[in-house]
């Protein structure tokens, strides 16, 4: 998911950003971390120990979902690895 994307879903009132209470602590990975597809690869397997076999069809859908993120990460950082660095 491409900020532009994550934006117009917000924009729609959809998406994991609207999802969100005002109040609520965020924090955002960004495709140019170096530690990005490892620390997504750490949630799903987090959430796949912490969820009942079978998940359900949204925790299912969820982890599906950061699977493919962390596959067009892998894509992006490999085809900018002058970008990816360690957070500054």
């Amino acid at each position: 998911m491409t900020k532009r994307e994550e934006l117009e879903k917000f924009c729609r009132g959809e998406g994991c950003l609207y999802k969100i209470d005002e109040d609520e602590p965020v924090f955002v990975l960004r495709g140019q971390d170096k530690f990005y597809v490892p620390l997504v690869r750490l949630w799903i397997e987090l959430v796949e120990m912490a969820t009942q076999n079978p998940p359900s069809a949204a925790t299912a859908a969820k982890l599906m979902d950061a699977v493919e993120n962390a596959n067009y990460a892998i894509d992006w950082q490999n085809a900018h690895p002058d970008r990816v660095k360690v957070p500054d």
